[in-house]
């Protein structure tokens, strides 16, 4: 078999190669130094943290240390790994100012409002004890503040054919809060209409506002056996259900339902709780005044109605306002005070 001869290098070449045998391939990447690292140590030994920001444009670099993307053939080629990292200068923006979290000043469990604070009642709820002074309705914890107000109706004839009352607003009594020997002229409110609570008339009363309770209230009186005497006030409605004892029209006897019955002066529900406890003028801090009149024998036909409510009701607002408007309702049927013109 033919074989050819082994190869001989040229005179000027001193290493002689084989076709044979595979030489061996030098590393070309071997000796290259990665950029990224130079940069990395440099930014490790470097004094000032690099910090992600934008480089101010005010900041100065120095000729060694500033980065040329771009070598001019005028200056010397720089080698990488030689290169120095810049020194980056950082923008002061509001979110690079320290932030202080704010500790809680309340260190124990959190309670409700209810808990923390005491239960807070409007100066017009903390009257106790109504006095009654037409057409007004004060406290007697404070006197020149009205809590109610009234209006007639007259007739064609001048009577008082219907008594409104209502609620007084606690803005309305701003020029009632000074004294009366600082006012020259007599204290008047403008009585509003819209706001009516209740219609007295001479047989019933009727609710007017949406807080107020429907249909009829009627008043009765009667005398006992011993011969003392009370009043019942009746929630009136009409009959509801359907059936044939009406000829499913409702027009069968109207439901009662009793709201208070009132003996000696004393105001219970119908449960029997006792609600408010009525009185005049020489009762409480009117002691004086009432002995004063008795003593010089005026006598008490035009002296102060006082009412004092109880807890329960006087916390309810529309419990409350219930049993005031019976209260001048049974006043005015009876008789008990009469309407100053004015």
């Amino acid at each position: 078999m033919f074989r050819l001869p082994n190869y001989s290098a040229p005179a000027d070449e001193g290493i002689a190669l084989s076709p044979y045998c595979s030489p061996s391939k030098n590393d070309v990447y071997a000796n290259e130094q990665n950029p990224f690292d130079a940069l990395r140590r440099a930014s490790e030994t470097s004094e000032e943290v690099v910090s992600d920001e934008a480089i101010s444009p005010t900041s100065t670099w120095s000729s060694s240390a500033r980065p040329n993307s771009s070598p001019s053939p005028f200056s010397p080629a720089v080698s990488v790994s030689q290169s120095t990292a810049p020194i980056r200068r950082q923008i002061v923006k509001s979110k690079t100012f320290p932030i202080y979290e704010r500790a809680s000043r309340v260190t124990a469990a959190t309670e409700g409002p209810r808990k923390i604070l005491p239960e807070l009642i409007p100066l017009d709820e903390q009257a106790k004890t109504l006095r009654l002074q037409v057409p007004f309705i004060y406290a007697t914890q404070s006197s020149n503040l009205p809590q109610y107000q009234t209006q007639p109706i007259l007739d064609r004839t001048g009577r008082v054919s219907r008594l409104d009352i209502r609620r007084i607003h606690p803005h309305e009594t701003r020029s009632c809060s000074v004294p009366a020997r600082y006012v020259a002229q007599g204290r008047r409110i403008r009585y509003d209409e819209k706001s009516t609570l209740y219609s007295i008339s001479e047989y019933e009363m009727k609710g007017q506002s949406e807080s107020a309770l429907k249909g009829s209230i009627q008043l009765t009186t009667g005398k006992t056996l011993w011969g003392g005497q009370w009043t019942r006030i009746w929630h009136v409605t009409r009959c509801q259900a359907q059936h044939q004892a009406c000829d499913y029209r409702g027009s069968c006897e109207p439901e009662k339902h009793l709201l208070f019955c009132i003996k000696k002066g004393v105001w219970e529900d119908a449960e029997g709780e006792v609600v408010g406890r009525e009185g005049n003028g020489r009762l409480g801090s009117w002691v004086r005044e009432g002995f004063a009149r008795w003593k010089s024998g005026t006598g008490f036909e035009n002296e102060n109605r006082i009412l004092e409510m109880m807890d329960s009701v006087r916390r309810n607002k529309s419990k409350s306002d219930l049993l005031v408007a019976c209260w001048v309702m049974r006043l005015w049927m009876a008789g008990e005070f009469t309407w100053e013109e004015n």
